[in-house]
């Protein structure tokens, strides 16, 4: 990890910057499978331990709001099922995904879609891209409107739920991010407080233009943990500036690492 560059000095040069978020994101050629820890499954039926590489075969995009990952047989032949999880998305009156078009040749869109490369660190994960769709309605404030809500739902009930979001970070006259993980007791914890401020299962960019270049850096990385059985959780995207400038793309983006979990397939 290097040290990491300065605020950016203007609005104008931050849309540069920010632009990097859909450079070399896309989804991914399937090459993988589950990560599944049970190499011979036993007739007892004992619990089995899940990571959802996003990047896998297993995961399968629908749209900029859907989209479904299935964790296989553990062992191929039974007594044990597999399972899935399905990740649908909400967005908020002021809220669409991919970015605002504005001054640009095209619009993109990466929401709920695997990233290549490495994002905080970590391979494999899942992008929330979203921007607002009336500058002049965005708030200082986290709500609804300037939000878009994940569901991630599991069709049979996991412990030990953890995951990783990268990239939770601010610039001026264009966004601030705040994340909040419901359902179960949620904890998280931030790589850097210096940067990320973290409260129960609430994240937020400590200042109004603190970049951070998720290619090289983990410090907007935050640390969710569920307790708890659960069958379903919620992760809730918000821009909480008012602030806007034409000049600038008006997009934010962070990326979600693949879930560790554990499900009993009998």
């Amino acid at each position: 990890m290097g040290e990491l560059s300065a605020p950016s000095a203007s609005p104008d040069t931050r849309a540069v910057s920010r632009r990097a978020l859909t450079k070399g994101i896309a989804w991914s050629v399937p090459t993988v499978v589950a990560s599944v820890a049970a190499p011979a499954y036993a007739a007892s039926c004992p619990p089995v331990s899940v990571t959802t590489p996003w990047t896998s075969s297993n995961y399968k995009y629908t749209s900029a709001t859907a989209g479904t990952y299935t964790v296989p047989d553990p062992d191929g032949t039974g007594p044990g099922t597999g399972m899935t999880v399905k990740v649908s998305s909400v967005f908020g009156d002021n809220t669409q995904a991919g970015n605002q078009n504005v001054n640009r040749a095209g619009k993109t869109d990466y929401n709920l879609r695997a990233s290549t490369g490495t994002r905080g660190g970590m391979s494999g994960t899942l992008v929330l891209h979203q921007s607002p769709k009336d500058n002049a309605a965005k708030t200082s404030e986290a709500t609804q409107a300037n939000s878009q809500t994940v569901t991630f739902t599991f069709s049979k009930p996991v412990t030990g739920l953890s995951f990783t979001i990268a990239d939770i970070d601010s610039a001026a006259s264009d966004f601030r991010d705040q994340v909040t993980v419901s359902g179960g007791v949620v904890v998280s914890t931030a790589t850097d407080n210096r940067y990320v401020q973290t409260s129960g299962g609430t994240a937020y960019s400590i200042g109004t233009n603190t970049p951070i270049d998720e290619a090289s850096s983990n410090a907007g990385n935050v640390k969710f943990t569920v307790s708890g059985t659960v069958t379903s959780i919620t992760v809730t995207y918000y821009n909480t500036t008012a602030a806007s400038d034409p000049r600038i793309d008006g997009d934010q983006g962070v990326f979600i690492s693949p879930l560790a979990f554990t499900y009993t397939p009998c």
